[in-house]
């Protein structure tokens, strides 16, 4: 499952995922995401695995890799917090993968401070919005957009 809040204030999309979570999951949600009226490409952003408790498979990450329509800067920054040795690794060989093939810098992390430091974020109470997330809180505000499955 995915939940995720544009933070404009912060010009920072952040993204929560946890159980099980897919690469077509991901990916339709990447099409929503373009489609939100809050959503800009200028945007940083963070994912925040850690809930999920089944990365994808080798042939997932591929597919995610795969360039899709223009959704972002050259050079935009995306902070990956994968805690566990199982998604750290899946999110490592993302990053190479997706960094070969589209104009993204990506880190991956163990915990959430370090990537929002390296986003520049740390100071800006985005911990707090991932915590309301965990598990899928992201519901029912309407400054932000939310995106969860059930």
């Amino acid at each position: 499952m995915i939940a995720y809040r544009i933070l404009p204030d912060q010009r920072l999309i952040v993204l929560s995922l946890w159980g099980a979570t897919t690469a077509e999951e991901i990916i339709r949600l990447s099409e929503e995401l373009r489609s939100d009226a809050a959503f800009s490409a200028d945007y940083d952003a963070l994912v925040d695995n850690t809930h999920l408790e089944h990365p994808c498979s080798s042939e997932e990450l591929h597919l995610l890799a795969e360039p899709r329509v223009p959704t972002v800067r050259p050079g935009a920054r995306l902070a990956v917090v994968a805690p566990t040795d199982v998604t750290y690794g899946t999110s490592r060989m993302h990053q190479q993968l997706a960094e070969y093939r589209n104009p993204l810098r990506i880190e991956v992390f163990r915990d959430r401070s370090s990537a929002l430091k390296w986003l520049g974020q740390e100071n800006a109470g985005v911990e707090g919005t991932l915590e309301e997330m965990a598990g899928g809180e992201a519901k029912g505000e309407t400054e932000v957009a939310d995106r969860s499955d059930d």
